[in-house]
């Protein structure tokens, strides 16, 4: 992550020095990739990326324009019910596109998934207490444990697959029940 170096000056005004942060609404092929850990495309053609390094979720629109849609840069667990772009996420990992267009991911640092809603811009849990650990099959998803889950899949009935690299395992978030 470019990040800047501040001073104060003579007149008590801070000035950037070095380095000049995260790059937003520039063409994508020109700014820092970070680790783009998670990918998928919008029916209408634009690309997704987890960037787990940098906590956020950009979108890349069909002419290459990079877009933040989550995230504020810094590690965290914040923002439920607010605006994406302010919550704090701590290592956006898998990710993909729901039947309505929203856009669904791990949080893996935080032992959550989260879900952006396409038409508000709302981020919400939708799995995971942020407890690590392997209780709470049978229960509410949002109420379950979650120990290094990563990958998710939906399935035709909306359906959420998730899977976990360390319990070695896949579970079933029910579309209606959760």
């Amino acid at each position: 992550m470019d990040v800047p170096i501040l001073i104060k000056n003579s007149s008590s005004n801070l000035k950037s020095i070095v380095g000049s942060g995260i790059k937003d609404s520039q063409v994508a092929k020109e700014t820092d990739a970070g680790w783009p850990l998670g990918l998928a495309q919008r029916k209408s053609g634009e690309l997704i990326v987890a960037d787990y390094l940098f906590c956020i979720i950009w979108e890349i629109d069909t002419s290459g324009n990079l877009r933040r849609i989550a995230g504020t840069g810094m590690p965290g667990y914040s923002g439920d019910g607010g605006k994406a772009i302010n919550a704090e996420l701590d290592g956006p990992h898998d990710l993909v596109i729901d039947h309505d267009g929203n856009v669904l991911f791990s949080d893996l640092n935080n032992q959550v998934y989260r879900k952006i809603d396409v038409k508000s811009g709302i981020i919400t849990t939708f799995a995971g207490s942020g407890e690590i650990g392997r209780k709470g099959d049978g229960k509410l998803a949002i109420d379950s444990q979650m120990d290094c889950y990563c990958g998710l899949a939906i399935s035709p009935d909306g359906d959420i697959y998730i899977s976990s690299e360390w319990a070695n395992n896949i579970r079933k978030i029910d579309k209606h029940s959760g």
